[in-house]
């Protein structure tokens, strides 16, 4: 009569360990499901940053001439050509 209220007692320590375990485990996968949402959304704006820069476009006219500058050239062109 006294080893079913021990394996009762132990049964119950054990499942309390293991929904512990199971806690820290959940806790640590949505933390590293957030780092890794934050990563492809820095990424994909690092992209599309990039995109822009090599897209951009800009028409230099110093007289009669005419120079076409683009990606980040044309950048450091209208960022000089604003502070003129």
């Amino acid at each position: 009569g006294v080893v079913n209220p021990v394996v009762g007692l132990v049964t119950i320590v054990l499942l309390i360990f293991t929904l512990q375990s199971q806690q820290r485990e959940l806790a640590e996968q949505r933390s590293q499901a957030a780092i890794q949402g934050f990563e492809q959304t820095f990424t994909s704006w690092l992209t599309a940053y990039r995109e822009a820069v090599y897209q951009t476009d800009f028409i230099k006219r110093a007289g009669q001439q005419e120079s076409r500058l683009i990606g980040l050239r044309a950048l450091e062109a209208i960022v000089k050509s604003q502070h003129l």
